[in-house]
């Protein structure tokens, strides 16, 4: 049986962002290392998903801490 797949939070791909991240220090390799020659062994075709995450956790910690609230999903009252 086939999960059904739902969009991830910002925060849930930081958390996929932070897990990468420590699983290529593990092994001593650059998290870039690691995705691409996991991505060139298992599903070459989920690179570009990979990527487009990465780019949305980098554009994310580039906002105002205003913004990053708000796209976590946080209320800022003033």
């Amino acid at each position: 049986m086939k999960a059904i797949k739902k969009e991830m939070t910002i925060m849930e791909k930081i958390d996929l962002m932070k897990s990468a991240i420590l699983v290529a220090e593990f092994w001593g390799v650059t998290p870039s290392e690691l995705v691409g020659f996991t991505g060139s062994f298992t599903k070459p075709e989920r690179k570009e998903e990979w990527n487009k995450i990465a780019n949305e956790v980098q554009g994310f910690y580039e906002l105002p801490i205003e913004k990053r609230a708000e796209k976590a999903g946080f209320t800022i009252s003033k």
